[in-house]
């Protein structure tokens, strides 16, 4: 499930609104269209049409934005296939601010930040 957190912090005399936003993988996968196999793992052939289908899901899941609104960070978690977690990333790329990856057995990795 995709978790949304605002913060509000005051810098000088503005407001910074910013957005964080939770990609689990598994959610992807479902809002691609793929159905987790009784252990809840998905079996996701590796094509083209897969990497796609994940990469336009991922975009679907961002909150709408536009010009002007608060920036949006996105933390990605869960196991998956490398090929998988690269396309997803390059569709989230201009997209948001800051795109880390989170795992529970290693510390937060940022994948790219602009202007973060």
């Amino acid at each position: 499930m995709t978790l949304i957190t605002t913060l509000r912090k005051k810098n000088l005399n503005y407001v910074i609104i910013l957005m964080m936003v939770l990609m689990q993988f598994g959610d992807i996968a479902v809002a691609a269209g793929f159905v987790a196999n009784l252990d809840g793992k998905f079996n996701l052939p590796a094509t083209q049409e897969t990497a796609d289908k994940l990469a336009a899901a991922s975009v679907s899941l961002l909150p709408v934005w536009n010009p002007g609104q608060e920036s949006v960070d996105i933390t990605i978690t869960g196991a998956a296939p490398v090929w998988g977690w690269l396309c997803i990333a390059h569709a989230l790329h201009g997209r948001v601010r800051k795109l880390e990856y989170a795992a529970p057995n290693a510390p937060s990795i940022v994948v790219y930040a602009h202007g973060a």
